[in-house]
């Protein structure tokens, strides 16, 4: 655990947090007294799902949206991370036309071709203009 906290520049404390984590997760086998082991092998079909809502796309929403999945591309690929982009629709449950994401998303995670999700969307504006969170 020293040598990765001295590794990485971050405490003994976090170092150890994140090793738990892992282990929980079924990525490692920490072994007091022998060190840590993988127990799960890297899969070289996942990617990291950015999730983009269909409202990013839609005429007089800020650009601001667009630009956000657009430099995510470019750093997943600048560090050469696999990505796949994923294209649903942010709608209410009053006009809902479907389910609120692209299908080979849920496809995608259920057989573990998923190694993180970055979501993107906008939120519904009321009547004046202000964005509402519904829960």
């Amino acid at each position: 655990m020293r040598a990765i906290a001295r590794r990485y520049g971050v405490s003994l404390v976090t170092a150890r947090e994140a090793l738990i984590l892992l282990e929980k997760e079924g990525w490692l086998d920490v072994r007091h007294g022998s060190g840590c082991y993988i127990t799960r092998e890297h899969k070289p079909d996942r990617h990291i799902a950015i999730l983009s809502e269909l409202d990013i796309l839609r005429p007089g929403i800020s650009p601001y949206f667009p630009r956000i999945v657009n430099r995510l591309r470019g750093v997943f690929r600048s560090r050469n991370l696999p990505f796949r982009i994923h294209i649903g629709f942010a709608a209410g449950p009053e006009d809902s036309k479907g389910d609120p994401t692209d299908q080979g998303f849920f496809d995608d995670i259920e057989n573990d071709h998923v190694s993180g999700v970055v979501a993107v969307a906008t939120l519904p504006k009321n009547k004046r203009g202000f964005r509402v969170l519904s829960g």
